[in-house]
């Protein structure tokens, strides 16, 4: 399959950027950008008829499949149409290796969404078709992180253990591959084991990787800011911040908007241990953040926004500002159980109780709701933790 999109475009195959990057017009330009701004127009094509598939998803090595035909409509952008002239090169796809990577990219924007039910679904599904290595370990890489979400700790070390094995027996594989799969192996660790040991397979993950392996190298931040000692607040706001700033090269919205999540609970963190003007300083700039988290996670549809209105709401009540908070909480409530997400629930009726403080009989109701949603899925421990923290 080519990009011949002046023509009658049918079959299937791919282009990767440094394909792209021969064509006149193009050759100036680095990969980064290529792989961003043809994104962008295979995106305002879609409406046309035509199936976009990506992968893998790092920006330096993107490869854009393209299925099904295409007639060029007259309403296209010439200047945009011109840079695509010359370009008749043909590399054959397997059809069943592009079934399970479109059923993993499917799988993948459900997860992006907290619909993990079906996140699950199309990423076993993908499974059961022909993958090339490096793509197979990318969709069992999903399937852990979907349950390092919904699932308990058993089911989070199957998950993991499956990963590892399949690491093993489909070697060899690229290093920013196996650096992802050690992100998710320490990614557990620091969840259920030990964070010395995740922070070890994090470094050993980034000797494995190259400066535009973005996606990955953000990952790494982002682990490493969990892995910190609470008592480090500002040096895991500045992993935060990198990984926010990774992120955002890799043209990855989901990750950018929760390291945004991310950045402003730590601020909230932060204000808890100040006091007068800092404190006040603090958590507004708190607020500020997680707004925006939750303005773009609301338009985008992500299941961050569900985090982001939780950690707004508990910067609001600091704030004083509770009926705001109130809002914000009831929004966050219906989004965690349509999108059934028992921890998620469990922290908005942690967080509703502290409402209901000067009500003795309310506030033990609603931190009872929160303690049953947080046994279902096996982190009640966790739960009583958090409610011990002292703002």
């Amino acid at each position: 399959m080519a990009l011949l999109v002046l023509h009658r475009l049918e079959g299937k195959g791919f282009a990767s950027v440094s394909d792209i990057q021969t064509l006149p017009d193009w050759h100036r330009a680095a990969l980064t950008s290529i792989g961003t701004s043809v994104f962008r127009q295979l995106n305002k094509w879609r409406k046309h008829g035509l199936d976009v598939v990506v992968s893998p998803p790092e920006q330096q090595t993107k490869s854009f499949m393209l299925f099904g035909s295409l007639e060029v409509q007259c309403d296209l952008e010439t200047d945009e149409l011109r840079r695509w002239l010359g370009f008749r090169t043909t590399i054959l796809l397997d059809t069943d290796a592009y079934e399970g990577q479109r059923l993993m990219l499917i799988a993948q924007s459900y997860f992006e969404r907290g619909i993990f039910d079906e996140a699950d679904k199309f990423a076993r599904l993908a499974l059961t078709h022909e993958l090339l290595p490096d793509f197979e370990l990318r969709v069992w890489s999903l399937l852990t992180m979907i349950e390092s979400y919904i699932g308990n700790q058993e089911s989070s070390y199957n998950a993991i253990t499956q990963l590892q094995q399949r690491l093993r027996q489909l070697e060899p594989v690229r290093p920013e591959t196996r650096a992802w799969v050690y992100c998710q192996v320490a990614r557990h660790m620091y969840k259920y084991a030990t964070k010395r040991e995740a922070r070890l397979l994090y470094e050993q993950a980034a000797r494995l990787l190259e400066p535009h392996h973005y996606r990955e190298l953000g990952a790494i931040e982002f682990g490493l800011a969990m892995s910190t000692s609470g008592k480090q607040l500002e040096v895991q706001r500045k992993h935060f911040v990198q990984a926010y700033q990774y992120y955002l090269l890799a043209d990855w919205r989901w990750a950018a908007t929760c390291q945004l999540e991310n950045i402003g609970t730590t601020l909230v963190q932060l204000a808890r241990e100040k006091k007068g003007k800092q404190r006040i300083a603090l958590l507004e700039e708190a607020v500020l953040i997680l707004k925006r988290c939750v303005d773009i996670a609301d338009a985008l549809d992500l299941n961050a926004g569900v985090h982001c209105e939780i950690n707004l709401a508990r910067a609001l009540r600091l704030l004083g500002q509770t009926q705001e908070a109130k809002e914000y909480l009831e929004k966050a409530e219906r989004l965690a159980d349509y999108k059934k997400l028992p921890w998620d629930l469990a922290m908005v009726y942690l967080e509703q109780s502290r409402l209901l403080e000067d009500d003795p009989v309310a506030f033990a109701q609603k931190f009872a709701q929160g303690e049953a949603y947080a046994e279902q899925c096996g982190r009640l421990e966790s739960y009583l933790k958090v409610a011990t923290v002292k703002d």
